[in-house]
């Protein structure tokens, strides 16, 4: 018989009595902390006002996390938020969308530009989307970590057991990790694309669309969804809206580029 990896680790990194500390909370301050350095290169690169950077991330880190919660609560607890409206509030039990949180981020980037005109919307929009995969991995380990978020049954000899959440204890696809090593992989290409010569406004807001939402869909057949809209679940009819978005917003920019020529 197969013997699978048991994933059954203790989600509180520190544990002080008053204050505990999660691993996924853990996931996230990586993560703001990782934008925060990431940012201070593209600033001095693009030759912008550094002391705005912290105020960037601030406005993305809430439009992110309201975002997801209140996406995840109306996309796939509306019946249980219409009975019980305080639902909202219960973050602590868990509940980011992801598809709410660029949702959020867009709204934030937007009263971001709005309240200061040195940043324009498309330009705030594109860093981020250039940012953003490499946080994403961050905080897909942190839902490994908590053990949420898990695959279909497989018997592949890298299946992971989630007894955590689990209750059937069966062999699981890690989606996991599928899922940040393609948002690393998505940030260093964004990343070499970065460095290697100008590209146009927008660019990485299309590539964020294509290839990381392109790759979501994909990695969505592997995970545990119970609600189907035919033959798609419904983040992956997200998904896929997403993905035309970005190739709608390529062409034009190719059109438009080709058009100076």
């Amino acid at each position: 018989m197969q013997d699978y990896l048991v994933w059954n680790p203790n989600p509180i990194a520190f544990d002080f009595g008053i204050v505990r500390v999660s691993w996924y909370g853990l996931t996230w301050s990586a993560s703001i902390l990782l934008a925060y350095f990431i940012g201070r290169a593209i600033f001095a690169r693009e030759n912008k006002d550094s002391e705005k950077l912290t105020l960037l991330i601030q406005y993305v880190f809430l439009g992110a996390v309201i975002g997801a919660r209140v996406f995840d609560v109306l996309f796939y607890h509306f019946d249980e938020f219409i009975a019980r409206p305080l639902l909202m509030f219960e973050i602590m039990n868990g509940g980011l969308a992801s598809h709410g949180a660029m949702i959020g981020v867009v709204i934030a980037l937007f009263l971001f530009a709005h309240y200061h005109p040195s940043f324009t919307f498309v330009w705030s929009l594109d860093k981020v989307a250039l940012v953003m995969p490499i946080l994403g991995a961050l905080v897909r380990i942190g839902n490994f970590i908590n053990s949420e978020l898990y695959g279909k049954v497989t018997d592949l000899p890298w299946a992971v057991v989630f007894p955590l959440s689990d209750a059937q204890n069966l062999p699981r696809h890690p989606v996991q990790l599928y899922e940040s090593l393609w948002l690393f992989f998505c940030f260093a290409l964004f990343w070499w694309f970065y460095k290697k010569d100008s590209r146009p406004l927008g660019f990485f807001v299309s590539m964020f669309l294509i290839v990381v939402l392109g790759g979501r869909l994909l990695i969505e057949f592997l995970k545990d969804s119970s609600t189907y809209w035919g033959p798609l679940s419904n983040t992956q009819w997200l998904s896929l809206l997403g993905v035309l978005l970005g190739l709608g917003l390529f062409t034009v920019q190719q059109l438009k580029e080709g058009s100076k020529v």
